[in-house]
């Protein structure tokens, strides 16, 4: 029997959770090797914020594209253009855009139903729901970056 994706209220729920965790982390980050290149593919912790960021601005596009059967082609990983459109931000200016990219996809999530997050949508040659998609960049992505940043800065979260 096939499991149904996760309902609107709960990837809202469990995506704010990571967002807040996240949100925190840059000030964890920021007390270590905060522009090190040191993180995988040469990205300093701040990098990999900034990657966030990116990532985060458009999201929204590429939901909208998903929902309307169209190809996605908003989403590029390793985007380098949008760690260098984010690079003057710095660790104390970092949470504030993070906070208003994690709005601007609140906003976006608001529009989905649960019919939407269990189409199926196709990403890279793969065939997955929507809400299962939306749950691995929402929160998946984000943490695995977040992570990579704690460890570039040789910092830990706050416990």
């Amino acid at each position: 029997m096939a499991t149904t994706a996760i309902s609107k209220s709960d990837l809202i729920a469990a995506a704010r959770a990571q967002w807040a965790i996240t949100e925190a982390s840059i000030a964890q980050a920021a007390k270590g090797k905060f522009e090190d290149a040191s993180a995988p593919g040469q990205w300093s912790a701040g990098d990999c914020y900034r990657h966030i960021i990116d990532t985060m601005h458009k999201i929204p596009e590429a939901i909208e594209q998903l929902v309307r059967g169209e190809p996605q082609t908003a989403l590029r990983p390793g985007d380098a253009e949008g760690i260098a459109t984010f690079k003057t931000l710095n660790s104390r200016m970092l949470p504030v855009e993070l906070n208003t990219a994690h709005g601007i996809v609140w906003m976006a999530l608001q529009k989905l139903t649960d019919a939407d997050l269990e189409k199926e949508v196709e990403l890279g040659g793969n065939k997955m729901r929507l809400g299962d998609l939306a749950q691995m960049v929402l929160i998946g992505h984000e943490q695995s970056h977040m992570e990579q940043a704690l460890n570039a800065a040789g910092a830990s979260l706050a416990v």
